[in-house]
């Protein structure tokens, strides 16, 4: 099956279309083809409204990969399935918003916790960020590697990527570029609440409560504007 898939996948590179899409009815074995070019955008891998959270690695791949389509990476192929194409995620204007770029010299006092990040005493995992004094590991979902910012007061010192089980550096960098850590973003839970408020109107469950982190796997309701994948390959930049 695998050699298949991959006979399919050298007829695709050919095709002289930029991006192209894979549409595969279910996620099993996509990971196995994934190479340098492709971008891979699977399904969350929980039911919605489950109090668990999604793995690190998907949340990374999704975020990836629409990073990649809104800097028009049009020489990529995306993997994805029919399933995870349907489904909202974070509205395009909004992530390009928080899309930042940042140097050595300048100021960082972004707070990842609200941005998608989940707080760690050391970083192992995409999405996952540490704060150890004036020092900030963050493990930025569209590189390999975290990123460790050392600051003076909020001033950028020194920008380091490490290897995520040693601990130690790898490579030094002047610029690195930050992304939102997930889909879910708890700047925005201001708009959750009052889309909550009326879903609780509606149905007249209003002694009914939620924690927000139910809704992981539906990013939309924390967004006025809807958007699925196909809404970022169709966008103008």
């Amino acid at each position: 099956m695998i050699i298949i898939l991959k006979d399919i996948l050298n007829i695709i590179k050919k095709s002289k279309k930029r991006l192209k899409i894979v549409i595969f009815p279910e996620s099993w074995n996509i990971e196995n083809l994934i190479e340098d070019n492709i971008l891979y955008y699977p399904n969350y891998d929980i039911f919605p409204f489950e109090s668990i959270d999604i793995s690190n690695k998907i949340k990374a791949y999704r975020i990836k990969t629409l990073y990649n389509i809104l800097n028009k990476n049009n020489d990529a192929i995306v993997f994805t399935t029919f399933h995870s194409l349907s489904r909202y995620t974070i509205p395009s204007d909004i992530f390009k918003n928080e899309i930042l770029s940042f140097k050595i010299n300048e100021d960082f006092n972004i707070n990842p916790l609200v941005l998608g990040y989940k707080k760690t005493w050391n970083v192992y995992e995409h999405s996952e960020f540490s704060q150890k004094g004036f020092v900030k590991d963050i493990f930025i979902p569209i590189y390999d590697f975290p990123t460790r910012i050392e600051l003076f007061d909020d001033e950028i010192t020194r920008i380091n990527f490490f290897d995520p089980y040693s601990q130690k550096s790898i490579k030094s960098s002047n610029n690195f570029t930050f992304v939102p850590g997930s889909e879910f973003m708890y700047k925005y839970e201001n708009v959750y609440n009052k889309n909550l408020e009326t879903f609780l109107i509606n149905y007249k469950h209003k002694s009914t409560s939620f924690d927000i982190e139910i809704f992981e796997t539906l990013p939309c309701i924390l967004y006025e504007k809807k958007n699925t994948l196909l809404d970022y390959i169709n966008i103008k930049i």
